[in-house]
């Protein structure tokens, strides 16, 4: 008798005895999927407290422009003959209509102050996690908002840097036209952050609108294991970033905090680091959760669409999800990836280095977001046993984890139980890319 029927019998058997199956909901795709566990099996279920945004994100991001903290209003440190450069996250469209109502708030500050349009230069900040450069500027530009505004795309491998100090990570070099602005303002949208723990605030100053070198250095920190989604102390990313920003004085910033479907929570602005480290409070408490015990098996779901569109995009949450696995133990990732592997860089990273430290060491010398999520999932698969749940043809999965995926979350739990032992004990997790776990002792 095989492994799977084994199981079966189990189950079966179990039933008949009265221990009861527990169903679990898992988010897949756009739809979800039943995991049916037994109880005895079961340690816990565990998800992010996420937040419902706002109902009115323009009378947010209104209120906090009006109501500053640790800085004056911008209508108060603005004058009529300043130059005034502000940046902004480079942003696809689902994201581009907060972008403009953070500008319209921004610029009707100005013209009170008296500031002409034209003395108004907009940087479309640079992001090494999107490869599309030039989708943020055409979406932010859309309509008649910035009519009359100077609209640049930052270059990181152009000639517009100037040398502004230095770090721990070498020299800086930041966009000529921010740094010699009379008037510096900061646009970030406060969020999960695969290795700089939480995006926004200095994020727009590194790499925002730095060089592809000093970019490139930064980028070198997050191979540190202290380069951690949902975590900023210690963090050598973070803190290098927070160093680069104080070279530069920024007058005014905005941080608009979103929850992972993209939805405004709230909206802070004032002094760069004071309304960062207020919507960084806010997101703590919505995704920490504690680390009780480790378990044998755990499943994660990344939470379905759009964070499992693509095995790339869903193995961020992977290192987060192996904080709740003994080691050695085995490890469930419950994707759809109905766009396959996703970025060229990913698949291409794991197809041809076998060794995380391999691949580390070419990271080193350049690195690629594709590349460093490949790392992650390769440093995982060296310390726990990955099984897939999954669309994704066999081929990728063959290629990636040496062993065709499940096409149904039972099917795996069968499977696992006859590898482990049917007295195994299992975590599932069912938002996995935005969990963030609190340290606890190895066992």
């Amino acid at each position: 008798m095989g492994h799977a029927q084994i199981i079966l019998k189990y189950l079966f058997s179990g039933w008949r005895r009265g221990f009861r199956l527990v169903d679990v909901w898992l988010p897949y795709g756009d739809t979800e999927v039943c995991l049916r566990v037994p109880t005895r099996n079961l340690i816990e279920t565990l998800e992010s407290k996420e937040a419902r945004g706002v109902d009115d994100p323009r009378a947010e991001v209104e209120k906090a422009i009006e109501n500053p903290v640790g800085a004056e209003r911008l209508s108060e440190l603005a004058k009529p003959d300043m130059k005034v450069a502000i940046v902004v996250k480079n942003s696809k469209e689902a994201d581009a209509q907060i972008n403009r109502t953070v500008l319209e708030a921004l610029l009707k500050e100005l013209r009170e102050a008296g500031v002409e349009d034209r003395r108004v230069k907009v940087l479309v900040a640079y992001d090494p996690t999107s490869p599309d450069r030039s989708a943020g500027i055409e979406a932010i530009t859309a309509g008649e908002i910035l009519k009359g505004v100077d609209v640049k795309l930052h270059d990181p491998e152009g000639d517009s840097c100037v040398e502004v100090g230095g770090t721990q990570s070498g020299n800086i070099r930041l966009n000529r036209a921010f740094v010699e602005a009379d008037l510096k303002v900061t646009v970030g949208f406060v969020e999960l952050h695969p290795y700089a723990g939480y995006g926004g605030g200095r994020e727009a100053i590194l790499p925002g609108i730095a060089d592809e070198k000093t970019v490139q250095s930064n980028l070198a920190l997050a191979l540190n294991p202290n380069a951690r989604m949902g975590i900023l102390d210690g963090n050598p990313v973070h803190e290098d970033m927070v160093e680069a920003s104080r070279l530069v004085d920024v007058d005014f910033a905005v941080n608009v905090v979103r929850n992972s479907r993209g939805e405004v929570l709230a909206a802070f602005s004032g002094s760069l680091d004071e309304s960062f480290m207020r919507g960084v409070k806010l997101l703590e408490d919505m995704y920490a959760v504690q680390v009780e015990r480790r378990a044998d098996v755990v499943f994660l779901s990344p939470g379905g669409a759009p964070h499992d569109r693509n095995l790339c995009t869903a193995s961020l949450g992977v290192m987060n999800g192996l904080e709740f696995l003994k080691r050695g133990g085995t490890f469930v990732l419950v994707a759809e990836c109905l766009e396959g592997c996703g970025e060229e860089s990913f698949h291409a990273a794991v197809k041809r280095f076998k060794k995380a430290e391999a691949l580390k060491r070419r990271l080193k010398r350049r690195f690629t977001f594709g590349g460093y999520v490949a790392y992650l999932l390769m440093r995982a698969m060296e310390r726990s046993r990955i099984r897939l749940v999954s669309v994704l043809p066999d081929h990728y999965a063959l290629e990636i984890f040496g062993s065709r995926a499940h096409r149904t979350v039972n099917e795996a739990l069968r499977h696992v139980l006859g590898e482990v032992g049917r007295n195994a004990k299992i975590t599932v997790i069912k938002s996995g890319n935005t969990v963030v776990p609190a340290p606890a002792k190895e066992e």
